[in-house]
């Protein structure tokens, strides 16, 4: 079956909107579905998409879009969605390409009127259609807001015409407006942490500056949120010499007053770079920083460790989320009922080349240790990244973030938002929970649909390291598909798509080839 195509008004241009590989439960059950959207299939375009923020009827999704035909660059693009991942609305915000200015999206937020509300940057290139020297680029923090129903309602700049602003997220606030963070760069071109506060309509109320302004400093303010007593809680990092950093964290109060600051307990320079914040209900705090070690085979891996902070900022806890000999990214935190946090990220795996898995982890609030980790993959191309998390009103929980070009895909380089609804346990392959290798075997795995139209999934586990490879078999036993060779561990099951939208139809056997043996499933593939 072709690829599905959707015609969508985009900005006063016809655009052409992809999706891949809508997969739902039954009614009565969480539903599990990986949807891909792109601007264009007939020209390469690159989307990152970082942002979710989830209504009871809705899905808002929100991050930057750049195509080959846009002198222009990068522009601030939004999907609305139904909780199927079925696209509502959409929009791509920039000024007209003759004016030469680019917009930003870094976060998103549930506004005060029920809409949405996006925190980023927004670089203006040229002045009444007259392009400026490079050096003359006038970059600003940008807050734009959007209706329920994906419609901007207004859009605010922030900053001046000489020194470069940007924000990185934004939160709602318990008092109406809104906090973001971000970055100004004030002294020789070296940034401070930048805080901003706004009322409903984006007015500001105030804006702090954080950091040294020394030769060699360089501070960057990522993530934010409110205390319930009022208090404000940010975190970033800041490089005290030419690439050595560190995680920092702050405590302000409800007008920008600084009341404390920690980076020594967060980890030993040059291992900082604070990653996702978290405030819990009890007023603890989560947060992660990035450990850099080098391998035998010399390539630089980066691991997670979940810090859990008390209200002083003191560590109670440091947990390694990541293993030595990966490197691993958390991006966001979301607290669970159970005493536990959902964590997504990046995790790197190098085997005849680096592949980087998208994770869903879920971890104990006792002590940081992991409960379970889902990782999620294209097979063959290998570039998976995940962002952002929510809730979704069906209890399972919704991942965004990007894809590099898959089977099917016919430009290389192509880069996509793609978003992954997955079940109360993380799985998109329902059922991967309670583990699908039987009674001696060494591996096993499960599919999901079956039968199936666009993609399909493929939940792979182990009892220990195998190296293996997919195939696809059809009726006639010719082999259609054989896929590059992986390594699965014990440590790491992993989930993985396939596009079979371009397969004629009918009855096949997709198998996993390894030195343990072949374990085989039969798949059908129906629809036109």
């Amino acid at each position: 079956m072709a690829t599905r195509k959707l015609w969508i008004t985009h900005v006063g241009k016809t655009a052409l909107l992809y999706l891949l590989g809508a997969i739902v439960l039954s009614s009565n059950a969480q539903t599990t579905w990986v949807k891909r959207y792109s601007y264009s299939d007939t020209i390469t375009d690159y989307i990152n998409l970082w942002s979710v923020s989830i209504l009871d009827e809705s899905i808002f999704i929100i991050g930057v879009e750049d195509h080959e035909d846009d002198p222009t660059g990068w522009k601030l693009m939004s999907y609305l969605l139904d909780l199927n991942g079925e696209v509502l609305n959409n929009s791509l915000i920039g000024e007209p390409w003759e004016s030469r200015a680019s917009g930003w999206a870094n976060s998103c937020d549930i506004s005060h009127e029920g809409g949405f509300i996006n925190g980023g940057g927004f670089s203006i290139w040229a002045i009444d259609g007259e392009p400026i020297p490079e050096d003359e680029v006038i970059y600003m923090g940008n807050i734009t807001h959007f209706s329920s129903t994906g419609e901007l309602e207004w859009s605010r700049l922030y900053g001046d015409s000489i020194h470069f602003h940007t924000l990185r997220q934004i939160k709602a606030t318990s008092d109406g407006g809104y906090i973001a963070v971000g970055q100004a760069a004030w002294v020789d071109h070296h940034p401070q942490i930048w805080v901003l506060k706004v009322n409903s309509i984006g007015d500001v109320e105030w804006e702090q500056f954080y950091g040294g302004n020394g030769p060699n400093d360089y501070f960057a303010g990522w993530y934010i949120d409110e205390t319930s007593t009022g208090e404000f809680i940010f975190s970033g990092f800041y490089d005290w010499q030419p690439y050595i950093t560190t995680g920092i964290i702050y405590k302000i109060n409800a007008q920008g007053s600084f009341i404390t600051s920690s980076n020594v307990s967060l980890g030993e320079v040059p291992n900082g770079t604070c990653s996702g914040l978290l405030i819990l209900a009890n007023g603890d705090i989560i947060t992660s920083t990035l450990k850099y070690i080098v391998n035998d085979n010399g390539d630089e891996i980066r691991y997670t460790r979940i810090h859990r902070l008390d209200t002083d900022l003191n560590n109670i806890w440091i947990s390694n989320l990541g293993e030595e000999d990966l490197s691993t990214v958390t991006n966001h935190f979301i607290e669970l009922e159970d005493n536990s946090v959902l964590a997504v990220g990046t995790i790197n795996t190098y085997d005849e080349w680096p592949i980087r898995h998208g994770h869903i982890t879920k971890f104990n609030l006792d002590n940081g240790e992991i409960i379970w980790q889902r990782l999620l993959n294209v097979l063959d191309y290998g570039m998976n990244y995940l962002f952002d998390v929510e809730h979704s009103p069906d209890g399972g929980f919704v991942a965004a973030g990007w894809c590099l070009q898959v089977p099917g895909d016919e430009f290389s380089g192509q880069q996509d938002a793609w978003v992954v609804k997955v079940d109360e346990y993380g799985c998109l392959v329902p059922g991967c929970h309670v583990g699908v290798v039987e009674q001696d075997m060494q591996v096993g795995f499960k599919t999901y649909p079956n039968p199936a139209t666009d993609i399909i999934n493929m939940y792979l586990e182990s009892n220990k390291v195998v190296k293996g490879r997919f195939v696809f078999t059809n009726a006639a036993g010719q082999r259609v598909y054989e896929g590059n060779v992986i390594t699965i561990t014990p440590e790491n099951p992993t989930t993985y798509m396939h596009v079979v939208s371009h397969y004629p139809r009918g009855l096949y056997v997709l198998s996993f080839e390894s030195d343990e043996g072949v374990v085989s499933e039969k798949v059908v593939l129906s629809g036109e």
